[in-house]
Order: structure tokens, then sequence, then C-alpha cells
């Protein structure tokens, strides 16, 4: 009998707190649907109110808030530190860039001076076969219409070499009158040297 007078009364006390419990929900519940009647504010906000004003509620909400704030911040310095890194990174590879072109601009400047005083030396150096070959057609032209001793006198006191390139291109007409009126021996040496003069100049076309 005892046993059971004990089990019924657990059982009383079991049912007595749950009816208190609820009894106190819907208590809340009722303050809580008034407030919402007369102030015109939602049932979400009053209930956040509410929430607030129990104590450990309201400091579960707080620390949670805190730690997310704490968490985006920590994410935000992150990724600020990452940026400013990949930044910097970048700012060194144009740096770089800048200088190698820099670099190939020098370089290519160098090569067109190069270029440019190579043509500058070929067109002097043509412009002076230019003149140096007016200049021998001149004289071959003053041999060809001289008369002939008087170019076999100035052949005669002339250097071999330069002799036997004027008389080397003058007409066959006009070497032949001049050597007429040269010194055998004389005129025998130089007709020998202009003849492989002539032999190294077809050679060589």
């Amino acid at each position: 009998m005892d046993r059971m007078e004990e089990k019924e009364n657990k059982g009383f006390s079991k049912l007595n707190l749950f009816l208190t419990i609820l009894i106190v929900l819907i208590f809340i519940a009722g303050i809580l649907v008034i407030t919402v009647t007369f102030s015109g504010k939602s049932i979400g906000e009053q209930a956040g109110k509410l929430a607030e004003n129990i104590p450990f509620l309201g400091e579960s909400e707080e620390k949670a808030e805190k730690q997310t704030n704490q968490t985006n911040q920590a994410d935000y310095v992150k990724e600020i530190a990452s940026l400013k890194s990949e930044l910097k990174d970048k700012e060194k590879e144009t740096e770089s860039l800048e200088k190698l072109l820099d670099n190939k601009e020098i370089e290519l400047k160098r090569s067109q001076l190069s270029v440019e005083q190579l043509e500058q030396t070929i067109s002097e150096l043509d412009q002076k076969k230019e003149q140096n070959s007016r200049s021998s057609k001149d004289i071959i032209d003053t041999y060809e219409k001289m008369a002939p001793k008087q170019a076999a006198l100035i052949v005669a006191e002339m250097n071999e070499k330069e002799a036997v390139k004027i008389l080397s291109s003058i007409t066959t007409e006009a070497l032949a009158d001049i050597m007429e009126k040269m010194e055998a021996k004389k005129a025998a040496v130089l007709m020998e040297k202009i003849s492989a003069e002539k032999s190294n100049g077809a050679e060589d076309s």
C-alpha cells in the first residue's frame, strides 16, 4: 500500500509541476498578446524583448553575437592581408616588366643606331666609290684624248702600278699609239703587266 501511495504521490507531483509550467507559459503568452494588442508591435519584437529580460537567454544571444562579430572581423583582417600581399606581388611583377621593357627599348635604340651608322658608312663608301669611278673615268678620257707622244712621256715618269691601272682601262687603239711612242723596253714591261691585269679582271668578273 505504501508503495502504491508513493507512486501516486510522485505522479501527482510531476503532474502538478507540468500544470504549473503550463499555467506560467499560458500566463506569459496572455501578457504578450495583451501587450502586442495595445502597443501595436509584432509578436516577434515583443518575444525578443521578453527573451532579453530573461537573464540566461539575453547573455547567450549577446555572447553569440560577439563571437560572430569577432569571427567576421578576423576573416576580414585575413582577407585584407591576403589582398595586400597579392597587390605587392603584382607591383613587383609590374616593376620587373617595366625594367625589362626599358632594357628592350635601350637595346632597340642601340640596334637602330648601329643600323643607321652602318647605312651612313655604306652611303659614304658608295659616294667615295662613285667619286673614284668618276675620277678614274675622267683620267682615262684625258689620256685617250691626249697626244700619244705627250701621254707616253707622262706614263714613263709615272708609278708603274698606277700606269698599268690607267693603260689597262683605255681603248686598245689609244694604248697602241702610246706604246708606239715609248721606249721599247719600258713598253714591253708595261704591256706584260697590262695583259696580266686584264686577265685578272676577266677572271674576277
